[in-house]
């Protein structure tokens, strides 16, 4: 993988992972998981 592609991952897995993450906020267990 160059280092383009790996931002572009990222991008993608932000903008799908992130809305869940808003969904599930009140999950102080998952969020830190997570982060």
């Amino acid at each position: 993988l160059t280092f383009d592609d790996f931002l572009s991952g990222i991008e993608t897995f932000g903008e799908r992972i992130q809305p869940l993450m808003q969904c599930r906020a009140h999950l102080p267990a998952l969020t830190q998981e997570v982060a």
